[in-house]
């Protein structure tokens, strides 16, 4: 058992890092501008939060993506084949991401151009981290 999550460590970290990392280029380098066209017509335009509080955030969302990157890694064991690395993405993303997105988009009322953003996102990114637990188990182990 111990031997299991030490082995979970390093795909973690790794597939955590890569999350946090895409995210920061999707939002802040390559859609910065359509990001900030789309939370300005949802209307969350109005506060700049302080450092302190990007601070935190940066930091909660990364153990966030660390922790989703270790769930991940369970469930994509690496003596899983592909194709099941690859079931598992849409099974997950399907049963839990997903119905996130849509209960914010039902809930917060937001737009069906910022839902279609973050579907697209957040599919982006579990692809990605498919990729990166792939190859982390398969080269870095």
């Amino acid at each position: 058992m111990i031997q299991t999550l030490i082995l979970l460590i390093r795909p973690a970290l790794i597939g955590g890092i890569a999350l946090f990392g895409f995210g920061y280029l999707w939002y802040s380098i390559i859609f910065k501008n359509h990001f900030a066209k789309l939370r300005a017509e949802e209307g969350k335009t109005k506060e700049t939060p302080s450092k302190e509080q990007m601070l935190k955030t940066h930091g909660i969302k990364f153990v966030l993506d660390v922790l989703t990157a270790a769930a991940f890694s369970i469930v994509c064991y690496p003596d899983a084949p592909y194709k099941v690395t690859l079931v598992m993405f849409f099974i997950v993303w399907i049963g839990f991401t997903l119905p996130q997105i849509m209960s914010a988009y039902l809930w917060d009322k937001r737009s069906g151009k910022y839902t279609a953003f973050e579907i697209v996102f957040s599919i982006s990114s579990f692809l990605l981290l498919a990729i990166v637990t792939r190859f982390v188990f398969l080269y870095l182990i």
